[in-house]
C-alpha cells in the first residue's frame, strides 16, 4: 500500500491525474520511465474507470498491450496491481475482477509475439491480417516509397 495521498474517486476525476497516479505507482512497483510504461491502451482503461464504465474490454485491451510490447506475466500483474493501489476500495475490486481477462490477453499477445503466425493463411491461400497490418503502416509511414500516382 501506498503512504502518497490518494487520488480523487475517479468519478468525476481529471483522467490526467489518474494516469499520473498510475503511472507513478507503477513506476514504483516495476521502475520504468514513462516512455515505456505509457501506452494509448491506457487511456480506455482510464476513460472506463473516469466514466464508471465496464472494464472488461478495456483492460483487455491493455493486457494484450502489454504482452505485445514485452512486458512480462508478473509485470503486466503488478502494473494491474499499482492501479487498484491508487483507487477507492470499491473501484479496485472493479480492477482485481477484471485481472483474469487482461492477463488472458496478454498470453496471448506474448504467443503472437514469439511465434508469430503465418503470412498466407493455409486454408484460403489469402495474407493474414496479422501479416497485412505491419505492411499497411509500414506504406502509410512512407507513402513517397510507393509510387501511387
Amino acid at each position: 500500500m501506498s503512504i502518497t495521498a490518494r487520488p480523487p474517486t475517479p468519478s468525476g476525476a481529471d483522467p490526467d491525474d489518474l494516469r499520473s497516479a498510475w503511472y507513478a505507482a507503477s513506476r514504483r512497483r516495476l521502475g520504468l520511465t514513462e516512455a515505456v510504461w505509457y501506452d494509448p491502451a491506457v487511456e480506455p482503461v482510464i476513460r472506463a474507470l473516469t466514466l464508471d464504465e465496464p472494464l472488461d474490454a478495456a483492460v483487455t485491451e491493455l493486457g494484450h498491450a502489454r504482452g505485445s510490447a514485452g512486458f512480462g506475466l508478473r509485470e503486466t500483474a503488478a502494473d494491474l496491481a499499482a492501479l487498484a493501489e491508487i483507487l477507492p476500495t470499491e473501484t479496485a475490486e472493479r480492477i482485481h475482477d477484471e485481472g483474469i481477462p487482461a492477463l488472458s490477453a496478454w498470453a496471448d499477445a506474448f504467443i503472437d509475439r514469439v511465434h508469430p503466425p503465418a503470412c498466407v493463411d493455409a486454408l484460403t491461400g489469402l495474407v493474414t491480417p496479422a501479416y497485412l497490418r505491419p505492411r499497411l503502416a509500414e506504406v502509410f509511414k512512407r507513402p513517397s516509397a510507393c509510387d501511387t500516382t
